[in-house]
């Protein structure tokens, strides 16, 4: 669980940092609704986790270091 934390808390600084919100993160990229918030508890794919950095201007390895 550790590190799912650190990379929710890693988007969600990303996010903080250019002042988008994890809602619109989820709109702009087609996931459900909550979905990036359970991402602390549950495993997501790399396929939505590079849609998460492709729409954070980052790379996926930035999110997950």
């Amino acid at each position: 669980k550790g590190v799912l934390n650190l990379l929710y808390q890693k988007i969600k600084a990303i996010a903080d940092s250019k002042g988008i919100s994890i809602r619109q993160i989820e709109l702009g990229t087609g996931l459900k609704t909550c979905s990036i918030y359970h991402w602390d508890k549950i495993k997501p794919s790399y396929d939505k986790v590079l849609l998460v950095a492709n729409h954070l201007g980052v790379t996926v390895e930035e999110l997950t270091k």
